[in-house]
C-alpha cells in the first residue's frame, strides 16, 4: 500500500489561544496524533454533523481516526 496521501495537503498558518494549544497537544498525546490529523478530524466532525460534505468523506460516515504518520 503505497504512503501517499490521496491529495496535495495544504499548508496554512494559524494562530491557537494558549490555552487551546495546550489542549490540542495533550489530546494529540492521549490519542497518538498529529495536531493536523486531529484539526481536520475536528473540522470534518463538524461539517458531518451540519452535513456538510467534505471531498471523498460521505456526510453519513463517522469520521475515521487519523493515524499518526
Amino acid at each position: 500500500m503505497s504512503s501517499r496521501k490521496p491529495y496535495r495537503p495544504v499548508g496554512t498558518g494559524v494562530n491557537f489561544h494558549p490555552a487551546v494549544i495546550d489542549y490540542l497537544d495533550q489530546v494529540c498525546v492521549s490519542e497518538d496524533c498529529d495536531r493536523s490529523a486531529l484539526i481536520n478530524r475536528i473540522v470534518r466532525e463538524h461539517a458531518r454533523q451540519r452535513s456538510v460534505p467534505l471531498g471523498p468523506i460521505a456526510p453519513q460516515q463517522p469520521v475515521a481516526r487519523c493515524p499518526r504518520i
